[in-house]
């Protein structure tokens, strides 16, 4: 039963860990396999020893961005996709999301990203050689705080944690980047891309599944946001998993029209209902976070959908399980079906399942 458990919660975490970090103090997700992503795609690592390392690091990922993006949009491909989401990572880990939460950090990097994109590409940026280096920081009386002219937007050093005494974009920079964005967005966006937005532009890319010419046959109505997400994404995820419902109910009718005498081939049966479930939900999840790619309000709304239908389902099966096994049991020992004792042992199937379930969804 313990071995049971142990496997019921690890194969439910699988989803977890998609949407926290593997370090607790900031770290964006995608830390741990950067370098050898960078070393894939020849991309040249971030610094982050001073403010002027920081920003320029920024800036450069800009410019690799919009030529990376300038030919993913007319021919996309696997590995272009691949490069995308290294730029991503790498823009992510110049930001400070020590106080987000780590199931959020990922959507509000890339709202971030797109902000700050937004606003340096509006701005006149100071010249570089006038942003304080790593010497002007030799000793502890001098502020670690630089402002980027005529903006809220700072870059901290870090005082604690696993990235301590590196200079990313404040964590205020979460809060203020949007609020300073509105008040600028009538300014031309200085870029090589036809886009008049990063923050609009990002949210319309998708995966290398889905085919350009689709994207470019789309109603400009539908390009419009709901919940942050254009529309015709949404619609897309709801008849994904629309007709994903339909035939998980065709699936579970047809492997329960059928009668079955022996109980524990029925309860098994059953269990592939909840499997099926894990499986597909999964998958959709996975299909919708990277090709679709839905973001903002309505990406909260289906990635808590579907945590709540995998642990529901990952409860199902234990719940089946769990009685099958104990029917087992009572087979094996040729225990009467109506008798106290097999009751007794079924009873016994249900109090254990309950308090694993409650494990699971706790």
């Amino acid at each position: 039963w313990l071995a049971l458990v142990l496997i019921c919660c690890a194969a439910t975490s699988i989803h977890a860990q998609k949407t926290t970090e593997t370090k607790s103090d900031g770290v964006d997700m995608f830390a741990g396999t950067q370098q050898a992503a960078i070393d894939k795609h020849t991309i040249k690592p971030i610094r982050t020893d001073s403010q002027r390392a920081t920003l320029t690091s920024f800036l450069r990922l800009r410019d690799e961005l919009e030529e990376t993006w300038q030919t993913y949009r007319s021919n996309k491909s696997r590995e272009l996709a691949e490069k995308v989401q290294v730029i991503s990572a790498q823009f992510h880990a110049l930001l400070d999301l020590s106080s987000v939460p780590p199931s959020s950090r990922r959507t509000i990097g890339i709202d971030t990203t797109a902000y700050l994109l937004d606003i340096l590409g509006r701005i006149e940026l100071p010249n570089l050689e006038s942003v304080p280096d790593e010497k002007a920081f030799d000793d502890d009386v001098s502020s670690a705080k630089w402002r980027i002219p005529a903006t809220p937007i700072r870059i901290v050093r870090v005082g604690e944690g696993v990235r301590e005494g590196e200079f990313l974009f404040g964590e205020n920079t979460v809060m203020a980047a949007p609020r300073f964005y509105e008040g600028i967005k009538d300014l031309p966006l200085q870029t090589s891309l036809h886009i008049i937005s990063w923050h609009s532009a990002i949210r319309q890319i998708t995966g290398p599944m889905i085919p350009a010419a689709v994207v470019r046959n789309v109603p400009p109505s539908l390009h419009d946001f709901w919940r942050d997400t254009p529309k015709w994404k949404v619609i897309t995820v709801v008849l994904v998993s629309a007709l994903a419902a339909f035939l998980l109910f065709v699936f579970h009718r047809a492997i329960n029209r059928r009668e079955i005498e022996n109980r524990v081939g029925f309860l098994l049966r059953r269990a592939l209902t909840p499997i099926a479930i894990l499986v597909v939900v999964w998958s959709i999840d996975d299909f919708i976070a990277h090709q679709i790619f839905v973001s903002g309000a309505f990406s909260t709304v289906v990635g808590d959908m579907a945590a709540i239908l995998i642990h529901a389902g990952a409860v199902w099966l234990l719940w089946l399980v769990m009685l099958a096994i104990f029917e087992r049991i009572i087979q094996a020992r040729d225990i009467p079906e109506d008798s106290f004792d097999a009751h007794l042992w079924r009873l016994g199937a249900r109090t254990i399942g309950t308090a694993a379930s409650v494990v699971i969804i706790g």
